[in-house]
């Protein structure tokens, strides 16, 4: 966001209106792409801006290029250094350590669930689920996107908070519920007839997380009784 800032600070110094005209449509996917995901309700996980970091870098050194004037060598060796010292502090001590855990858990979480529902499931089943990557493609399933990338029908009910609504409309074979606690939906939840079938703690899949976040996996069926709770 500083680099951002920077651009702008830079074009607006300038005072031209031709560096606008020519950086109008860097200038539109810097702002724009943060704003599509907002404006959607689609939640914008980390990687979703990979495509937009590397422009919002270069256009920040490009600002910082021509705010410097004559001190340039100066001013690109200074960024070069914080940047280089900001990069190696942050690998080290904050993303290094969650990103480990993080893998470790997109392993033990993810990757085993979409591996059981493959091995388990109907190979027409349709899963609902938040985070849809590994778990899509380790299972081979139909996936319904409660955040609604892959499943746009569902972006009008998560606006107004309603997902559980969606799915008592279109209910799905399997259910994989993210949340603070197990088994969530054991006291509220949608008006289905829910078993439970695991739940496994995720560890990390936000830099700030202090503690696990739990991945329910629910069975939508008939009258069943609820099978033991599993807690790995």
């Amino acid at each position: 966001m500083l680099a951002c800032a920077s651009w702008v600070l830079g074009h607006w110094r300038s005072r031209s209106s031709s560096g606008w005209r020519r950086h109008g449509l860097l200038a539109l996917w810097l702002v724009g792409l943060p704003l599509l995901y907002s404006a959607s309700g689609v939640t914008a996980y980390s990687r979703y801006l990979l495509l937009w970091t590397p422009l919002v870098l270069a256009s920040g050194l490009a600002a910082a290029w021509h705010l410097a004037g004559s001190r340039r060598r100066a001013v690109l060796a200074a960024v070069v250094l914080l940047t280089a010292a900001q990069n190696l502090w942050a690998t080290g001590w904050v993303l290094g350590p969650a990103s480990q855990e993080y893998s470790r858990s997109m392993q033990r979480v993810n990757v085993e669930l979409g591996r059981w529902l493959g091995e388990n499931t109907a190979p027409d089943a349709i899963v609902a689920v938040e985070n849809i990557g590994a778990i899509g493609y380790y299972s081979g399933r139909e996936i319904l996107d409660m955040n609604g990338l892959i499943t746009p029908a569902v972006i009008p009910y998560k606006k107004q908070g309603q997902v559980e609504r969606y799915l008592e409309e279109h209910p799905p074979d399997y259910v994989i519920k993210i949340s603070p606690r197990p088994d969530p939906w054991s006291t509220a939840g949608p008006d289905l007839k829910l078993e439970l079938l695991q739940v496994l703690s995720y560890e990390k899949m936000f830099i700030t997380q202090t503690g696990p976040l739990y991945y329910s996996l629910y069975r939508v069926r008939g009258d069943a009784d609820a099978e033991e709770l599993v807690v790995r």
